[in-house]
């Protein structure tokens, strides 16, 4: 709700669903101190809270995405400027990354970086990217530290993703989310 106050929750998702012009939301989401995780039209807001440098919060781009952050066409740089741009923005920001593509990259607030094979292209589908930053909250709601709850997100996430395509070959995400119990069930034990 518009008049809730953000202190008041365990953890806050900011972005998807949000459409443009959010920027003042946002900003008193992060000003709330609260563990957060921003994606979709979450993410392109904060790209242009320029006085809002630093937070906590967890950002789950897309490379789309990330060109926007970084404002700088991203396919142009090699693997290692790549991966020193996005730890140059983690650390800048005091943020975590989860840069979502055929690999996924996680850069913690101290520039440590974790690659994750193993994703499945039916994962690119409309709403995964919505489903992962969910999981991530859920477990930063659970009180996880970022990266923790970054790394732990995208391997619930892909394992969903591979109970998925062995039950259903091509799946949607509203079919993924059926798996996501399942996965962090198998995760736990």
């Amino acid at each position: 709700p518009a008049d809730a106050n953000p202190a008041t929750y365990d953890a806050l998702l900011a972005g998807p669903g949000w459409g443009e012009g959010r920027q003042s939301v946002l900003k008193t989401l992060l000003d709330s101190q609260r563990p957060m995780v921003i994606d979709a039209d979450g993410i392109r807001a904060y790209a242009t809270l320029k006085d809002h440098i630093t937070s906590s919060a967890i950002l789950t781009p897309h490379l789309g995405e990330l060109q926007v952050l970084l404002d700088e066409k991203i396919e142009m740089l090699s693997p290692s400027v790549f991966l020193d741009r996005i730890r140059a923005f983690a650390t800048n920001r005091g943020v975590t990354l989860v840069v979502k593509s055929s690999l996924t990259h996680i850069v913690d607030e101290k520039g440590e970086i974790f690659i994750i094979e193993g994703g499945n292209p039916s994962l690119g589908v409309g709403g995964s990217g919505d489903i992962l930053a969910g999981i991530i909250g859920a477990l930063l709601a659970r009180g996880l530290q970022n990266t923790t709850a970054a790394l732990q997100g995208v391997l619930i996430h892909q394992r969903a993703g591979q109970l998925a395509h062995q039950d259903l070959g091509y799946y949607d995400s509203e079919q993924l989310i059926e798996f996501v119990g399942k996965a962090c069930c198998e995760a736990e034990s």
